[in-house]
């Protein structure tokens, strides 16, 4: 899915919170939450991925899905009785982080705080997007919450596998390899499993 920006624009107020701005700076920074959203908007190149796949088999410690197994005792826990699980790829691409960057460089961190901060603002919503296309795809199920690789036990290294199955190289995601964080930084996987709905 490819929603144009405009559907994924962040409110000013989620922007200054996100930049962390005291309630009182408010006001007086409104306006250049503003021109960053609008920066935001002509920057970013929204796009996210999403596959379902059937759980084969789980315990206690692992789940086994086709060319994966998730071996996090933490998942294991929080996706019991999954019988699909949802795996997502959310970016905006390298275009506000590269902005951010030329802003900072130049000395205009106000700018760059704000514009970094709604950057991260529209990769949630996009990502807040796409589960929801996933929820309508998966009638008759009842969805987890969203779990990203890095949480408790659920290393990063799978988001190798997110991305892989994903498409790739062509999702203009890139996993490093000694790390395991995506390029641009602008992106986020994540996983939700689906239980029959009465289980």
């Amino acid at each position: 899915m490819n929603p144009p920006p405009e559907r994924l624009a962040p409110e000013p107020g989620r922007v200054l919170a996100r930049a962390g701005c005291p309630k009182s700076a408010g006001n007086s920074l409104l306006k250049p939450a503003t021109f960053a959203i609008e920066r935001l908007l002509a920057l970013a190149r929204p796009a996210a991925f999403l596959a379902d796949l059937p759980v084969l088999s789980s315990d206690e410690n692992t789940i086994e899905l086709e060319g994966l197994t998730i071996r996090s005792s933490d998942m294991a826990k929080k996706l019991s009785g999954s019988s699909f699980l949802t795996i997502f790829l959310a970016t905006i691409g390298p275009g506000p982080e590269e902005s951010c960057r030329a802003l900072s460089e130049s000395g205009r961190l106000t700018e760059a705080l704000l514009l970094d901060a709604a950057a991260s603002e529209m990769v949630e919503l996009l990502l807040r997007s796409a589960h929801r296309q996933a929820s309508l795809r998966m009638s008759g199920f009842i969805g987890t919450a969203r779990y990203a690789p890095g949480y408790g036990d659920f290393s990063l290294s799978h988001q190798a596998f997110i991305v892989d199955a994903l498409g790739g190289d062509s999702t203009g995601v890139m996993v490093m390899k000694d790390s395991y964080m995506l390029v641009p930084q602008k992106s986020t996987t994540g996983v939700v499993g689906w239980r029959k709905q009465g289980r």
